[in-house]
């Protein structure tokens, strides 16, 4: 168990994601077969993230998405799948909570997070340099910095959830295959109340007071309906 705990921290530090698929693929499996374990699993991650982001080994944005998530979005999803078998709604109200916590710290931290993103890209910058590139080349680089700044800014509260969503879902296909408990994802459905939800993110892109809300809001359930998609087409 401890060992999956520290794989699971281990791949977290070089991509979240990576260290998600892994947890749910392989500590989803012993969480199914002995929910008891979860009382033991999820503090030993937490306790080795913070150990991780103390060493300054993860930063401190990623590693409070990691403690959001494996402190409530994850022990739910495994909750519910447990016990409703609605692989579906799990899913579902995963995303909706890592969305939720995801953009209460960006909201909370937005200016750390962008600084600390800035002195990333300076450091980029001043490498460059030395490494003596062309004007047009550098002038590139820059446009490049600029459009990433603008995504950054404005849509890293749902690239990071869309990555957690897909993270999930991936590891799961592969904890199906592992678990004696089955879910079939050729009917996986979500709820309607999406549909509403979809409505409500469409009007809020509209206004430029909630435009970036809105967009947040499309391309999070655009995974949704992604994996609907994938899941008509198995």
């Amino acid at each position: 168990m401890i060992a999956i705990s520290f794989l699971t921290v281990l791949l977290s530090i070089v991509s979240p994601t990576f260290g998600m698929i892994f947890f749910v693929a392989s500590g989803g499996k012993i969480l199914i077969e002995n929910p008891k374990v979860r009382r033991f699993i999820f503090p030993q991650i937490l306790i080795l993230i913070f150990v991780s982001i103390y060493l300054k080994l993860i930063s401190l944005s990623e590693g409070l998405d990691i403690i959001l998530t494996y402190t409530i979005s994850l022990p739910v999803f495994f909750y519910l799948l447990m016990k409703k078998m609605d692989y579906g709604k799990s899913l579902e109200i995963f995303g909706g909570l890592t969305s939720i916590f995801v953009g209460l710290k960006f909201l909370l931290l937005k200016n750390y997070i962008i600084h600390n993103w800035e002195i990333s890209i300076a450091n980029i910058g001043n490498l460059m340099e030395k490494m003596n590139i062309t004007a047009e080349q550098k002038e590139i680089s820059q446009q490049l910095i600029a459009s990433s700044k603008y995504i950054f800014i404005h849509y890293t509260v749902a690239l990071t959830t869309v990555s957690f969503i897909l993270a999930v879902y991936i590891g799961a296909l592969v904890l199906n295959k592992k678990t004696i408990i089955k879910w079939n994802y050729s009917r996986l459905n979500f709820s309607f109340e999406i549909v509403y939800v979809l409505i409500i993110a469409i009007i809020s892109s509209l206004f430029s007071i909630s435009h970036y809300i809105g967009m947040n809001l499309l391309a999070i359930l655009g995974s949704f309906f992604l994996i609907q998609g994938l899941a008509i087409l198995n």
